[in-house]
């Protein structure tokens, strides 16, 4: 085999797959990507391995990087649908320092992979993505309340609606079933959207627990009240994005709540949460001038007003998404506006225009 120049570092990274929103490789070469490509590419000093959306990797390829690989810091498998609990097992026995792992979609991971991830890697691991993963339950996030102090970004979307419950997010949240526990208080991003059987009770001990979060994601937990928002806006004050689309239950009260006590805000999702007026938006105009993102599609009592209000107010804006907003429609206005600065490029009517222009564009 061909040797490696003196001066020459052997690389630290293996990047096949998806990251950030683009591919490392074209995606016909992605879907060829297979155990052989990364194998050969699998040597003692590598600490990153992304393998992203590579479906034809097995669990062959893992436990070669656990045998290989005692400097892993970074593992990206999702979506690698052939991976199971051995594999993971066998990452966790030999790469201790672990401080990332993404297993999203990998199917056939079930609690018992997850919990021995976290327990070999209770001091490190930083970053977890199980985003699903229909056969990981309230047993393993109750595994990373117990192991996962340093947790800073989790996400549990899509895992199975029914098994993961208020118990196991109060968890992390330092409430256990058995009273108090370390839980994980440097939590600053957490993604439990589509976990539908979440109430009040979850969010409203994380608002307690994790003061530092910044960035939460409740879509379509159907079951949140204005009381959840209002306590994650009283107790994380840092926050800066905040996505509730399609809480329905949600009234004005929740967003102004946020308005009232998040100004760093930058991204607000309210999509469907159709009792929504141009009360909050004005308020989340005047109070949070750092607003880049806005969805406030399908929310059918909006008016002009609002858009006025953030046009006014929000100097930072880049996206406003307003889907089928009745009030809009009515009058064949906006369904998405891109705001630059004081420069806006937007699909709507010129009817439309003259009130998103600041008053010495008009």
């Amino acid at each position: 085999s061909k040797e490696m120049p003196q001066d020459e570092k052997p690389q630290e990274e293996i990047s096949f797959g998806y990251e950030g929103g683009r591919y490392a490789v074209p995606l016909a070469a992605l879907i060829a990507v297979d155990d052989r490509d990364v194998i050969k590419a699998v040597h003692s000093s590598i600490t990153s391995v992304n393998v992203a959306k590579c479906r034809n990797i097995t669990g062959r390829v893992l436990h070669k990087i656990a045998r290989s690989c005692p400097m892993l810091r970074s593992l990206d498998v999702q979506g690698c649908v052939k991976l199971k609990d051995g594999a993971l097992k066998a990452i966790a026995a030999n790469c201790p320092g672990l401080t990332a792992l993404d297993v999203s979609d990998c199917v056939q991971l079930t609690d018992d992979g997850v919990c021995a991830a976290v327990d070999v890697c209770p001091s490190s691991l930083a970053s977890l993505h199980v985003d699903g993963c229909p056969k990981v339950t309230d047993r393993a996030i109750f595994a990373i309340a117990d192991c996962c102090p340093v947790l800073a970004d989790l996400h549990l979307s899509r895992c199975n609606p029914s098994a993961v419950t208020d118990a196991s997010i109060q968890a992390l949240a330092g409430r256990s079933r058995g009273g108090a526990s370390g839980g994980c208080p440097a939590l600053r991003s957490l993604d439990v959207s589509l976990c539908t059987s979440l109430t009040d009770l979850s969010i409203t001990a994380i608002a307690r627990g994790c003061p530092a979060l910044t960035t939460l994601d409740v879509a379509d937990c159907h079951n949140l009240t204005d009381v959840a928002i209002a306590r994650i806006a009283e107790g994380c004050p840092g926050l800066t994005s905040l996505d509730v689309e399609n809480c329905r239950t949600l009234t004005d009260a929740a967003i102004e709540a946020v308005a009232a006590n998040c100004p760093s805000l930058t991204s607000l999702n309210v999509a469907y949460c159709s009792n929504l007026t141009d009360d909050s938006i004005a308020d989340v105009a005047a109070n949070c001038p750092k607003l880049t993102h806005l969805d406030v599609s399908l929310c059918d009592d909006l008016t002009d007003a609002s858009i006025k209000a953030i046009a006014s107010n929000c100097p930072a804006l880049a996206v406003l998404v307003a889907t089928a907003c009745r009030e809009f429609q009515r009058r064949r206005r906006s369904v998405e506006v891109k705001v630059v600065g004081d420069f806006v490029c937007c699909r709507l009517c010129l009817f439309f225009l003259s009130c998103l222009l600041p008053p010495s564009r008009r």
